[in-house]
């Protein structure tokens, strides 16, 4: 894979540098910094399936090495029809939501740090959607197995080492409304994503959230 040191951490959250691959470790609950800040959270339709009703599967990290999500948007068309071609929005090709910041062009995914105490992933995930973005969340959010090795800052410590990435998968709607710290977003197929991201780990943390739609 592929080193990008120049990445801002702020594309994802976490500088996406490369690390060596290791075995799964096993699930242990940690706690983490929560989701940026912003204007007031309105719960929607989010999911709320407790993590209590699957432990291990939310958190898997531990202190020595943290665990953060990168959210997969299916973007979901208000309207039946594809930008006034007449096709359908059944029969076009699904686009995945992305943001881009000042100080990074390419598109970059979302991040967010595991839920705490009795946030449910549903809340956490409808939070930094509606507050970044603008959108609002249809269903409930899939966590996928998959953790793929990366070096990031470790929160408690502020030192950069070996942490994991793993992928949420989430259907949303609404009007796109990025916030104030956001350069604008990017609507894009499976295909102009994986040529557009800018790392082979955010290209395999894609890739593997596409897979949970299915």
């Amino acid at each position: 894979m592929s080193t990008s040191s120049g990445a801002s951490s702020r594309s994802t959250g976490v500088p996406l540098t490369e690390a060596p691959p290791e075995p799964p470790v096993s699930a242990a609950a940690t706690a983490a910094n929560p989701a940026p800040p912003g204007p007031g959270f309105a719960p929607g339709n989010a999911a709320r399936t407790s993590r209590q009703s699957d432990p291990g599967s939310i958190g898997g990290g531990t202190t020595a090495r943290p665990e953060r999500y990168l959210v997969v948007v299916r973007y979901i068309e208000a309207h039946a029809t594809n930008g006034g071609t007449g096709e359908s929005a059944a029969e076009a090709p699904a686009r995945y939501l992305f943001v881009r910041w000042p100080d990074w062009p390419p598109p970059a995914m979302l991040a967010l740090s595991p839920p705490v105490l009795d946030e449910t992933l549903g809340h956490a995930v409808e939070l930094v959607l509606s507050t970044r973005l603008g959108v609002h969340v249809i269903g409930a959010p899939r966590l996928g197995g998959t953790r793929i090795p990366a070096r990031m800052p470790h929160s408690r410590t502020g030192v950069e080492g070996l942490g994991w990435l793993r992928p949420v998968a989430v259907s949303a709607s609404g009007v796109v409304a990025p916030d104030a710290l956001l350069a604008g977003f990017a609507l894009l197929t499976a295909e102009q994503a994986r040529a557009a991201l800018s790392t082979d780990v955010e290209r395999i943390v894609f890739t593997a959230g596409v897979a949970l739609f299915d």
